[in-house]
């Protein structure tokens, strides 16, 4: 059926703001990461230390020893690329010829203009792969992580110091674990104590153990640790607020006066959060905002109003005094005929701003002393404060996406307050999104990250679907004209980043056009430089009618005049309109007649007509130079500016602006160096002497300093790279990349005096190839002496011939595999286990190891339909990094039916394990070095399990598209039980399986008639563990699938976008009803399916396909089309 047409509705642009004059350095696509262009992986770290002599300050357990803290130096890779108007392009109604997605017409002008991304994309693969050394257009950020490692990673990685404008902090209020972390996207009722809400998600689990581990002490330690490198971030005008409850306000205030000095404590802020509730004490109703300032005295501000509400009468007006404690003038001042003095004090104007005061008729007598007269309509606001009673989440007015979810109010305040348009706003708390959604809302550029899967799926999918106002730019044009708005003279000011109109071109950073409202001030009055000739004027016309009115009423000087007003109709004359009487001008003799503040509003009933006639056209020239002063001060009055209040483009409508989704690789495996810093068995070296693996860089001993190679040598050694025979160069590429045994080895490296060909800093160890010039005596006494100088610093040395190489190169590989492996010596069972786990783990990992062995062996790997894959034997793997069980399969009938095939089920097979880190994903790195290791091995091995809590989507697109014909092993992908890292935590385990086979995404795609192309996801395949087959799953816990139509092997840059499971209300619902006149309802309605729209693919023939299921688990399906 076809969707009703609204006749009054009209087509509007869809825009979104883009920061073009701002960029961001070039972090690694994930397509592009591989141990060559992204070496370091963590193994670098970043000590931070804390100043011991500071303030009074909170001490707790843990904080005498944390006196400095090392984070782990990693990359931040790209793995998806968003462009929310790239995907609405596919949706839009297009009854006629219409721009292509690609061009992006500026202010709706039409201009062709390539999007952020598609510029990206047209980057040269040479400068691509050259990470952090090229800069390319800004765009927002939503990073999966820990806040400390992205935190340390824009610090160290990408300069980010001193970026950052705003930062906020919602950490979680209590020292509980369940209900502060969402397991499922649709789940948000979520209570502690209960096992079945406990997260799944193993960042989570460890930010839990991080904080609580001694409660209150971890979580301060955790907090301070997080707020050192947030302050680091922080540009010296910048502002950070720490949202928490009452429980721990007091400590993170104390907290906060250590890491960024009391003297930059700004405010307190008290947020009304509910309605009192029944509660056995006191009902508690409010949390806290704790802000403070990089530095107080440079912090940037902008003052926010509460508008006065209802009806009010703009002729009411409150006296205030005129004097003031700072010295300025005590000339005594006639007023009215009385002289008046600020006594002890002093006038808080000068003589001609009271006179000025006087003639505006703001002076008002009240016994002996003189005050100003302020009117309600001389300013309809309030200052906004530091008790914040209006920000209660309304759950009619804002959606509950996320369990401990923030008030989009609470941080559009603290945003506007602190931030201009451009400015950068960072969150190391991102929950569902909020400080993105705001930030996005109000043109400020944004980064946000979360250990949470599930909430950075829940955040990608509001920010996709946001729909916002089209707020007027400052400078709409690239030559704006030098008037403001509504022809004054007053030019708008420059905007961010200094611009002056005409300069450069339109843009977020020049700001808003907003609203203002005057305010009239006592100094704005006084100063007035109008009022002094309006009055003149006016007088001209006011004082003839004032000397006939005397004429006429008193002919002769009489001490008492008759008709005289009495007090109280003098005083009835005193409202707006009516100002007091003025003093009068000139020689004025007592009991000549009124002076101008002695004129009645009213005439006596004894008056002539003639009288009457001129009393009625005094006051009107009177009010007429009320009006004409009014006018002069409403111009000269300061215009406040209200920065919630921009006008509003009703023509255009805005969706998010383009981001990218990031997410922390996962820790590097560590150096021999590392492992060894604490006591080890020592190594036996060559002819049995001992030569313990040293600690530090470049063969250092402990208390060694790192003495700086001279310059010449280095350039030596550089153009012996250059002049390699073509052994060195056949050696080299079999050696580099870690591709003997897991360990890195360097060509032409220098150890002063000398340089030798290969060397594996990790075994200590130098490979040396001679020719045949090294049988001469001379060069055989040369050698003898290099020898004994590099074994003197403990490095072993293997010696070749050119030709050996040449003729014998498995000979010479399994020489340098067999001396690298030797080094680890006979240990005992115990030891063994031990020293096996410390040379091949992952931080963190060393002591679970054995356990998750153990439990492989006992419960085996569950498949689909009750089938195992049962273990005869699992067992360490000595000399192997990457690969961490070695078992053979067992025989089951378990599942099997009567046909009989050769799988896992029926046939022993050998196995090798790889187990992923504790509290991060297995990635990409990890895949390659260990099926690098498994091929060393022999016999080979038929399977290869990767067995993790979580999977990287690019690691698991390389498991899932492996084939064992060209992998020569079958490789699977198994998931671990949270279970295994959360014992302690619940009540009782979950389920006895503690390994199940993930299927890959079950994608399919069919050819239309017209040419294009069609994907329909069916869920998740399974491997079949009686067979070896794949088998196809359900779809009915997919949240969101993405599918890029043009995929370029770098990062995902989706083109349509699928979220099954929200509701007709939800999700891209609810941007169709706010774009009804611009989306197609039936296509927009595809979106919500797992059916694609039609699409022809782009210039890479090749497709991918990413799918998110509830619990934020991503996998990622390439496929090529014709």
């Amino acid at each position: 059926m076809m969707a009703r047409k609204n006749k009054t509705e009209s087509k509007r642009p869809i825009e979104s703001y883009e920061h073009r004059d701002k960029e961001r350095v070039n972090n690694p696509p994930v397509g592009l990461v591989t141990p060559d262009t992204d070496p370091d992986a963590g193994q670098k770290k970043k000590t931070y230390a804390y100043d011991p002599h500071l303030d009074p300050q909170l001490v707790w357990t843990g904080k005498a020893e944390h006196t400095s803290f090392e984070v782990p130096t990693v990359s931040l890779h790209v793995h998806e690329r968003i462009d929310p108007r790239t995907i609405i392009e596919a949706v839009r109604k297009r009854p006629s010829p219409h721009p292509s997605p690609t061009g992006r017409g500026r202010q709706g002008e039409g201009m062709a203009q390539l999007p952020l991304f598609e510029e990206e994309r047209k980057e040269p693969l040479r400068e691509a792969v050259e990470f952090y050394r090229h800069a390319h257009g800004w765009s927002n950020r939503l990073i999966a992580g820990d806040s400390l490692l992205v935190m340390n990673s824009l610090l160290e990685k990408e300069g980010m110091a001193g970026k950052v404008q705003m930062i906020y902090i919602d950490p979680p209020y209590g020292i509980k674990y369940g209900s502060n972390f969402q397991p499922f996207v649709n789940k948000r009722d979520v209570k502690d104590g209960k096992d079945e809400d406990l997260t799944a998600e193993p960042e989570q689990i460890r930010a839990f153990r991080d904080t609580w581990e001694l409660g209150i002490h971890s979580y301060l330690t955790y907090l301070r640790d997080r707020l050192l490198l947030a302050r680091e971030l922080l540009t010296e005008s910048g502002s950070i607020f720490v949202q928490i409850s009452d429980e721990n306000v007091h400590h993170v205030r104390e907290l906060m006066d250590e890491v960024f000095g009391a003297r930059n404590f700004q405010r307190v802020i008290t947020i009304k959060k509910r309605s009192p509730q029944p509660d056995k004490f006191l009902s508690g109703v409010a949390d806290y905002l704790i802000w403070f300032s990089k530095d107080r005295d440079r912090s940037k501000y902008n003052q926010l109003y509460w508008l006065s509400e209802g009806e009010y009468n703009g002729n009411e007006f409150v006296t205030s005094d005129l004097t003031s404690s700072h010295e300025y003038h005590r000339t005594p001042f006639e007023h009215e005929g009385q002289v008046f003095s600020p006594g002890s004090r002093y006038w808080s104007t000068s003589i001609e701003g009271l006179t000025n005061l006087a003639r505006s008729g703001r002076l008002v007598v009240s016994g002996s002393t003189l005050r100003y007269k302020r009117f309600n309509s001389d300013w309809p606001c309030q200052l906004i404060g530091n008790i914040w009673d209006d920000v209660v989440f309304a759950p009619f007015l804002e959606d509950k996406l996320y369990a401990v979810q923030t008030s989009v109010k609470i941080l559009q305040r603290c945003l506007l307050m602190t931030t201009d348009p451009g400015d950068l706003v960072f969150d190391p708390t991102c929950g569902s999104g909020t400080t993105a959604y705001v930030a996005e809302q109000w043109g400020r550029r944004w980064i946000t990250c979360d250990t949470s899967r599930v909430a950075l799926t829940l955040a990608r999918q509001r920010l996709m679907t946001a729909v916002f106002d089209y707020y007027e730019l400052a400078y709409p044009s690239p030559h704006p004209s030098p008037s403001g708005r509504g022809g004054e003279e007053n030019p708008l000011p420059a905007g961010e980043g200094g611009r002056r109109p005409g300069e450069g071109t339109m843009g977020v950073w020049n700001g808003f056009k907003y609203k203002t409202v005057p305010h009239v001030t006592l100094k704005s009055i006084a100063n007035n430089p109008e009022i002094d000739g309006i009055y003149a004027r006016w007088q001209a016309k006011l004082e003839p009618i004032r000397a006939q009115l005397n004429a006429l009423l008193f002919p002769s000087p009489q001490p008492s005049p008759k008709g005289r007003g009495s007090k109280e109709e003098e005083a009835k004359g005193r409202g707006r309109e009516e100002n007091p009487l003025l003093p009068g001008e000139g020689g004025r003799r007592p009991g000549e007649g009124f002076e101008e503040w002695q004129i009645p509003r009213e005439p006596d009933a004894g008056w002539p007509e003639k009288a009457k006639a001129l009393l009625a056209d005094w006051w009107q020239l009177r009010r007429q130079r009320q009006e004409a002063i009014d006018a002069a001060i409403a111009r000269h009055a300061p215009q406040e500016t209200l920065y919630d209040q921009p006008f509003v483009d009703k023509k255009k409508t805005r969706v998010t602006g383009p981001f990218t989704v990031e997410a922390v690789p996962a820790p590097a495996v560590k150096s021999v160096d590392e492992i060894l810093s604490s006591p080890q068995p020592s190594l036996k070296g060559r002819g049995g002497e001992e030569n313990p693996l040293l600690p530090g860089e470049g063969g250092r001993r402990p208390g060694e300093g790192k003495k700086p190679l001279d310059p010449e040598f280095l350039e030596f050694a550089r153009q012996l790279r250059k002049e390699q025979t073509d052994a060195e160069q056949l050696l080299w590429f079999l050696l580099r990349d870690r591709r003997l045994a897991g360990l890195k080895f360097r060509r032409q490296h220098p150890v002063e005096p000398y340089v030798v060909d290969f060397y594996c800093h990790e075994a200590r160890l130098a490979v040396e190839l001679d020719g045949g010039q090294h049988n001469e005596p001379d060069e055989r006494a040369r050698d003898a002496k290099r020898e004994a100088f590099l074994e003197g610093k403990g490095i072993r040395i293997l010696r070749f011939w050119n030709n050996d190489v040449l003729q014998n190169t498995e000979g010479v590989l399994q020489a340098i595999y067999d001396a690298l492996v030797s080094l680890t010596p006979a240990l005992s069972q115990g030891e063994r286990e031990l020293w096996a786990d410390a040379s091949i783990a992952r931080s963190g990992e060393t002591l679970r190891q054995g356990e998750w062995r153990d439990e492989l062996l006992r419960a085996g790997i569950r498949g689909k339909a009750g089938q195992h894959i049962r273990f005869a034997r699992l067992e360490p793997l000595p000399g192997c990094r990457w690969l961490h069980a070695d078992g053979e399969t067992r025989p089951s009938d378990e599942g099997a039916d009567r046909i009989r095939e050769t799988g896992p089920a029926y046939s022993p097979m050998r196995v090798v394990v790889s187990f992923g880190p504790d509290h991060a994903p297995l990635e990409q790195r990890q895949v390659q070095q260990a099926w690098e290791e498994a091929r060393m091995l022999d016999p080979k091995p038929k399977l290869l399990v990767f067995a993790a809590f979580q999977f990287d989507p690019e690691a698991a697109k390389d498991i899932d598209e492996m084939k064992p014909e060209l992998a020569g092993m079958q490789f699977l992908k198994v998931q671990m039980n949270a279970d295994l890292l959360t014992d302690d935590l619940k009540k009782k385990r979950a389920t006895n399986e503690s390994f199940w086979l993930i299927g890959q995404p079950d994608v399919e795609v069919r050819k239309e008639k017209d040419g294009r192309y069609v994907v329909e996801v069916h869920g998740f395949d399974y491997y079949n563990t009686k067979n070896g087959g794949v088998e196809s799953g359900g779809e009915d816990k997919i949240a969101v699938w993405l599918l890029d139509t043009d995929y370029d092997s770098r990062s995902l840059y989706p083109r349509q976008v699928f979220f099954p499971m929200t509701g007709e209300k939800d999700g891209w619902a609810r941007l169709a009803k706010n774009l009804k006149a611009e989306i197609d309802e039936a296509l927009i309605e595809a979106y919500r399916g797992t059916v694609s729209l039609p699409f022809a693919p782009g210039a890479h023939k090749r497709i991918a396909v990413k799918i998110v299921d509830d619990r934020g688990i991503e996998s990622l399906k390439v496929m090529e089309v014709e």
